[in-house]
């Protein structure tokens, strides 16, 4: 029997902060997002499983961390880790199709998910060849890695990304004739630095008015050496405050640029009359670092809560009231939240738990009071970290180095490694005691590594 459950318009953008959307009480000029968000709920504490792209779109897709789905750092090259998630595990597409979903993607699709029955990527190759015959060359270019930001010499309508727009634009239009429900994801590849915008996002902020991040610069001397190390990898330590700014012009410039983008679905999905029945999930896979403890990328071992917050806004007109929650909310959440909005049931395992409780304003008894968030590498770089998040602390195990300690109620930036004060003590065997029986809940290898044990026997 076919589900009678709503469409879902799932929107993906790359590396976003959330302090920097308006609607967070940022700086850049999101007037989608922000009706968006006075539309629908907004949560101001969500959070992805890993700070790096593959791993944490596996995570969304699959309801599980990436130690259960198989996708546990980014594919560089033949022979890398899995570039997709294991095929005994079934995606949320999959599951949708099977209950009479239809499923399409457009986007830049960072891994392969199964199950869709419209798939319009752009591939690399192929914008670049479209770029190409209209006598241009995609910025930046491969052998300017460091390169940070700078203007396109061509205008919006050329941008990679409003071609992941158009793309999801014509499946709604497709979609909008079918007698069944939808399942449509569209990936952005913005704002990910580098960023190369057109004009004149560019120039709409100005550099001397933007404020820099409180944690620019940390010294990351009371953290362990691999944040110091990716940090000089990165060139990004010795950037002076002026070449920050004109790097956030760019990278706040190229939000407001996909916020347009987001804009022209919105506006399809009103004049086609689907907005009522259509559920618009929000999110971005990862944090955007952009300078917090001056670091340019994310993909380090580092799981500041820069990596990690997302920005996640959902709305259903016909379905819920806006609001805002407070509540900590982890991506595998939306894998259930989906299937719960369809009338699926779970798959046999699953991390998360569904959102529809604090969506419709219902009182949800013994929601979770932690976060979980691990780190496997890069695809070059091979290192494992392992992080909970409460409300008020913040523990990180390195394996292979000393851990870290946050009080994040009077150190929000995570500036002061606790790790050895006295006072704190009580808080590390707590937090300690927290990551370990989260581990061991969801079956995490590294629960088992005889590091781990000795860490709790101290």
């Amino acid at each position: 029997m076919a589900s009678e459950g709503p469409n879902m318009l799932l929107i993906l953008v790359d590396s976003a902060r959330p302090n920097a959307y308006g609607a967070y009480g940022g700086v850049c000029q999101t007037p989608h997002l922000s009706r968006l968000s006075s539309e629908g709920v907004r949560f101001t504490r969500a959070f992805c499983v890993s700070p790096i792209c593959h791993p944490a779109r596996a995570s969304l897709v699959t309801g599980l961390f990436p130690h259960a789905h198989g996708a546990i750092a980014n594919r560089c090259g033949a022979g890398a880790y899995p570039y997709g998630i294991f095929e005994s595990i079934p995606s949320v597409v999959q599951l949708l199709a099977q209950i009479g979903y239809r499923c399409g993607y457009a986007g830049q699709r960072h891994i392969s998910v199964p199950g869709f029955h419209d798939d319009r990527a752009i591939p690399t190759a192929t914008y670049r060849e479209r770029l190409k015959m209209q006598g241009f060359a995609e910025e930046p270019l491969p052998d300017r890695k460091f390169n940070a930001c700078g203007r396109t010499p061509y205008d919006i309508e050329l941008a990679r990304d409003t071609g992941f727009a158009r793309a999801a634009v014509s499946l709604l239009r497709e979609y909008a004739s079918l007698k069944q429900p939808w399942f449509i994801q569209c990936d952005f590849d913005g704002p990910h630095p580098p960023c190369f915008v057109p004009h004149p996002y560019d120039t709409i902020y100005d550099p001397a008015a933007l404020p820099l991040p409180e944690n620019l610069r940390d010294p990351l001397t009371d953290k362990p050496t691999t944040h110091i190390s990716c940090r000089m990898a990165q060139g990004s330590g010795a950037w002076t405050d002026d070449q920050w700014r004109v790097f956030l012009v760019h990278y706040y410039g190229m939000i407001t640029m996909l916020d347009v983008l987001v804009g022209r679905l919105l506006d399809e999905l009103d004049a086609l009359g689907m907005a009522e029945n259509t559920v618009v999930v929000f999110s971005s896979d990862h944090g955007g670092v952009v300078g917090g403890h001056g670091l340019l990328y994310h993909g380090t071992p580092a799981l500041f809560e820069e990596g990690l917050r997302v920005p996640l806004v959902m709305r259903w007109p016909c379905g819920w009231a806006s609001g805002l929650r407070e509540e900590l909310v982890s991506h595998v959440d939306l894998l259930p939240t989906f299937l719960d909005l369809a009338g699926a049931a779970l798959p046999e395992k699953c991390h998360g738990r569904s959102l529809l409780p604090l969506l419709t304003g219902s009182p949800v008894a013994g929601w979770r009071d932690d976060i979980y968030a691990a780190f496997n590498g890069d695809g070059v770089l091979g290192y494992t970290t392992r992080a909970i998040r409460t409300a008020d602390w913040k523990y990180v195990f390195h394996p292979f180095s000393f851990d870290e300690l946050y009080d994040l109620q009077v150190d929000p930036h995570e500036m002061r490694n606790r790790l050895h004060d006295p006072a704190c003590a009580q808080a590390l065997e707590t937090m300690r005691a927290r990551l370990d029986a989260r581990m061991k809940e969801i079956d995490d290898p590294v629960h088992r590594l005889g590091l781990w044990r000795s860490r709790l026997a101290r």
